[in-house]
């Protein structure tokens, strides 16, 4: 079986993201266990007022059980809207909390790395992905919890009334869980290929709108067309089966319920029948049955939920633990950079491969050094490494060790971010964020009048 959520992406996650609301999660149980007390009192009550409307004449005895039960379900209504309350909050604030560090991670990443993730990909990582883990973090815990404390307070209700047909209702309920372990084996496997297939899609869609004058210009529509479909139904297949699976754990389930209430409307019947149990202890069980019901059901939502959230969570930490963005990085002074030099400095691409027709590229520069005040001009044909260089110069590509100096420091031993600080990098391509001229030129740094003046007028 696929583990719902193996130690090596659970534990890290834990310690980081949901500690610090183990005092909301704490609140929201006992409000959740509070839940369960009420809920498993009820049906005794009910059976202890059918018992009294049977043997009294006087309808007003009962008054004392109809408001108990009045008393009962305000109270419920408090309990569990407390418990729901204090468990999804901190789902929130997780869900929060990994999206950013999420978006901190994307501009940390590396460039060589950044090529491994389509735009689309990253997209559905961090909107669908950030989402399935607030899911897990609050239904699928809310549930979780739910279908142990109120199983095992239905069960003990069951039981103190009648063991023999509590030990006849297990049968059937054993019988969902095994339905439930096995399906949990197929379900996981298809939401993983259907979260990777989601990605594919939102790149397609991406690359798509981005190409639109391209389309038209060159009437390749109906091949981007068919290219979309092929993707498309590549996920669609995929979500197809995972809900396929997950589909046919309800009827299952409610077919063995089904049992469960013939077995206990059958040897319950003749146990009144005979005098050995009371009308109202039969009324109550049923009730038990019918709050039973709701947490069994439910474990086929909270497998799915969990698997999702699982998956989620390796996708996202396999992009997180890619960057330093765990890291909180400080301001710091100004670095004067008076001299800068690149001794032995020999670069290929990680991904690059050699073939029997070209060897792969390498940057290879033996030794140049600037110092502050001079200027260098580098020219060369197109593929010949000048953006290479100017990306491991910025600190965009990381250099290899001891092959990049600022003030006789190597880059490969100072923290990125400083590194960036105090290298100055102005690419081919422009770019403008959704924002004014002012703040796209101080984006690093706070609007200072005079410091904004100084920038325009340099450029």
């Amino acid at each position: 079986m696929v583990p719902i959520m193996p130690n090596s992406v659970f534990r890290p996650f834990l310690t980081k993201y949901a500690m610090k609301h183990v005092p909301v999660y704490v609140l929201g149980l006992a409000a959740l266990i509070a839940t369960t007390v009420v809920t498993v009192r009820i049906p005794k009550v009910i059976g202890e007022l059918i018992d009294q409307l049977r043997l009294s004449a006087h309808p007003e005895s009962a008054m004392p059980w109809v408001w108990q039960l009045v008393i009962l379900a305000a109270l419920l209504a408090l309990f569990r809207t407390l418990s729901r309350v204090l468990i999804f909050y901190p789902g929130r604030k997780v869900e929060q909390s990994v999206r950013q560090d999420f978006f901190n991670s994307l501009t940390l990443l590396p460039a060589q790395e950044q090529s491994r993730f389509t735009v689309g990909d990253v997209m559905s990582r961090g909107v669908n992905d950030v989402t399935a883990v607030r899911v897990m973090l609050s239904m699928g815990i809310l549930h979780i919890v739910n279908t142990g404390v109120l199983g095992a307070g239905a069960l003990q209700g069951m039981w103190s009334l009648s063991p023999e047909l509590t030990q006849w209702l297990l049968i059937p309920v054993l019988a969902m869980f095994a339905t439930t372990a096995i399906s949990v084996r197929f379900i996981y496997k298809y939401i993983r290929s259907a979260q990777e297939r989601l990605g594919a899609l939102s790149e397609m869609v991406r690359e798509s709108l981005g190409a639109y004058e391209l389309v038209n210009t060159y009437a390749i529509r109906q091949a981007l067309i068919d290219r979309f479909e092929t993707v498309n139904r590549s996920y669609s297949q995929a979500v197809q089966v995972a809900a396929a699976v997950r589909s046919l754990i309800f009827p299952i389930m409610s077919v063995f319920m089904g049992m469960g209430i013939v077995m206990v409307l059958w040897f319950g019947g003749n146990r009144v029948i005979d005098g050995t149990l009371k009308l109202g202890a039969l009324v109550a069980f049923m009730t038990y049955l019918g709050i039973l019901l709701d947490p069994v059901v439910a474990i086929g939502w909270v497998v799915n939920a969990l698997q999702r959230g699982h998956s989620a969570l390796v996708r996202l930490f396999a992009l997180i633990e890619l960057s330093d963005a765990q890291q909180l990085h400080q301001p710091h002074a100004d670095w004067p950079g008076k001299k800068l030099e690149i001794r032995n400095l020999h670069y290929t691409y990680p991904y690059t491969t050699e073939t029997e027709d070209q060897s792969p590229f390498s940057l290879q520069i033996d030794q140049l050094s600037l110092s502050s005040g001079q200027s260098l001009g580098v020219f060369g044909a197109t593929g010949s490494g000048k953006t290479t260089l100017a990306h491991l110069l910025a600190g965009v590509i990381p250099a290899p060790e001891k092959s990049i100096y600022l003030d006789d420091q190597d880059q490969a031993h100072i923290e990125a971010n400083r590194w960036k600080s105090a290298i100055s990098y102005v690419p081919q391509q422009s770019f403008l964020f959704s924002a004014s001229i002012a703040e796209n030129i101080c984006m690093s740094q706070d609007q200072d009048a005079k410091r904004l003046a100084q920038a325009i007028q340099f450029s």
